[in-house]
Parts: C-alpha cells; structure tokens; sequence
C-alpha cells in the first residue's frame, strides 16, 4: 500500500503543530481497513484538503471511504530555537 507524506516546506510554524490527515477505504478481500492517503498541513482543514487531493488523484471512489482520521502532532524545537 503506498502512504505518501507530503513533507511541507518554507513556513514557520508559530504554535508548534501540525495535523495529518488519513482516509480509510473498505477492502473486501482484507479484513482491515486500508490507509490510502495520508497528508499533512499546518491547519486541520489543510491536510484535509491535502488527503482528498491524494485521494481523488489515485482513482478512488468516495463510496470506498470507511473513516478519515485527523491527528494533532507537536512539533520538537530545533537545536538553534533552543540556543
């Protein structure tokens, strides 16, 4: 199953936090549910902007969606934001 992370580049983030976004899909002939998209954004709309744009561009149907998962994920501080 190919997961692509979009990896963002030239912002700087003020809080700290970024989200990432999954979408689920039904696979009949797998008992679990598959990861499909997963994308991240410096707002939760954002990433899930982000995901159904990966989504859409793979092919698949919006019938296939079983969830679509957000996670909140604290950044760490670089070594210069610490000096």
């Amino acid at each position: 199953m190919l997961i692509r992370i979009m990896r963002m580049k030239g912002f700087i983030m003020k809080n700290k936090q970024e989200f990432m976004t999954t979408i689920y899909v039904d696979y009949s002939h797998e008992t679990k549910d598959a990861p499909v998209a997963c994308e991240l954004g410096v707002t939760e709309d954002e990433s899930v902007k982000e995901a159904i744009k990966s989504f859409e561009k793979k092919g698949y149907w919006v019938d296939k969606i079983i969830r679509m998962e957000t996670l909140q994920i604290p950044q760490r501080y670089t070594a210069t934001e610490m000096a």
